[in-house]
């Protein structure tokens, strides 16, 4: 595979074969005889989960934050108010429950946040013992990543591993 860019969702298997150059991903693992070149070619080989997947996953992490921690917000502003319920007048009652409301509101889409990014990291879960396989040489100028971890290779290493 020589300066390419390569999406599979399953394997990638070139056990005799050179990757060089490009970006290759496969969830379920890549086997290569050689990944990169002697010349330090920039070559990225990605395994697990795509990238795409993972920005998905961190931006529902992140709308899951925000809105547990408004609703943290209004429980905290509210919490006071309701010690002294008896003090308060009708509209001051209305607004606190409103604010409940809106707080239990926030938190009802944080579970649904939390069911779609555990269905979105299911759906796109790599095999168990899936690998990056090479028989001979990792090349300096090779990035991995394994699922969120990564690794930039700065000098050769041999195989196999």
């Amino acid at each position: 595979i020589l300066s390419s860019d390569v999406h599979a969702e399953d394997r990638i298997t070139a056990e005799s074969g050179t990757i060089i150059g490009g970006k290759v991903y496969a969830r379920n693992g890549v086997a290569a005889a050689v990944l990169g070149s002697d010349a330090g070619a920039v070559t990225s080989v990605a395994i697990g989960y795509a990238i795409e997947v993972l920005r998905q996953a961190r931006d529902l992490e992140k709308e899951m934050h925000d809105r547990t921690h408004a609703a943290g917000q209004i429980r905290d502003l509210v919490a006071p108010l309701l010690q002294n319920l008896k003090r308060l007048t009708p509209a001051q009652r209305e607004r606190a429950t409103e604010l409940l409301s809106k707080a239990d509101e926030l938190e009802t889409r944080v579970d649904e946040l939390r069911t779609t990014r555990d269905k979105l990291l299911s759906d796109h879960a790599p095999i168990e013992g899936a690998a990056i396989v090479v028989r001979e040489t990792v090349n300096s100028g090779v990035h991995v990543r394994i699922g969120p971890r990564a690794a930039a290779v700065r000098r050769p290493i041999p195989g196999p591993l």
